[in-house]
């Protein structure tokens, strides 16, 4: 969860409210979450490819819970690539935290 908590901390710096679910969160408690709190952002970070099959479920729940076209999905981590990116029909996909700051601020309006 290296990468997870160094963008939590880069974003937190440039103003944005972060709601922290930790690892391994089952994709439907991600559901009610995102319910619950109506993010304008959702990210997935993975450093082992195992992690894969169950991103997919949770975007896939996002989908059916007519979700996913209210938020902005996107992959970060060390094993992450726009074919993940695609596998997950997630908007950005990044190897680097401080790029997914930039692409945060730019989907919501900031600089």
């Amino acid at each position: 969860d290296l990468g997870k908590n160094l963008l939590s901390s880069l974003l937190k710096a440039n103003g944005f409210e972060v709601f922290d679910l930790g690892v391994d969160v089952d994709p439907d408690f991600l559901v009610d979450r995102v319910k619950e709190i109506r993010p304008d952002l959702v990210g997935f970070s993975a450093l082992i490819t195992t992690a894969f099959p169950s991103m997919k479920a949770a975007a896939e729940k996002l989908e059916e819970a007519g979700l996913r076209d209210k938020v902005k999905l996107m992959v970060g981590g060390g094993v992450t690539t726009s074919l993940v990116k695609d596998y997950l029909k997630a908007d950005f996909q990044t190897l680097n935290a401080t790029e997914g700051v930039a692409y945060c601020l730019s989907a919501v309006g900031g600089s």
